[in-house]
């Protein structure tokens, strides 16, 4: 995708992450004002096309790209003050619930655009 700059994926510490869930969080970094502006815009509200790209990418770097896997938006996925937005990711199980994917607890995602 011409969009990307990098991927970077580690393992939070459990422990830090006790308050915002133990799920997969994807932080988008726009590395420029005009990357904010076309991610984000003045609402602070994602733009959908772009960031299902960037998903797509991310379920891919983890090797989930055979699974069935949805994302939640949230303004304050990383941080309660709302200055860390990004998506949670989860997998549908079989019993079509949400589920954090199994191994992939407290996984982190930044991704550059």
């Amino acid at each position: 995708m011409e969009h990307i700059k990098s991927v970077e994926v580690r393992r939070s510490d459990p422990e830090a992450r006790a308050e915002k869930g133990l799920g997969i969080k994807l932080f988008i970094v726009p590395d420029s004002s005009q990357s904010w502006s076309s991610m984000y815009g003045p609402e602070q509200e994602p733009n959908l096309e772009l960031a299902n790209e960037v998903i797509s990418v991310a379920v891919q770097a983890l090797g989930l790209s055979h699974r069935n896997i949805t994302s939640t938006w949230s303004k304050t996925c990383g941080c309660p003050c709302g200055c860390s937005p990004g998506f949670e990711l989860r997998e549908v199980s079989a019993e079509n619930e949400t589920v954090i994917p199994k191994g992939l607890e407290c996984i982190d995602i930044r991704i550059t655009i």
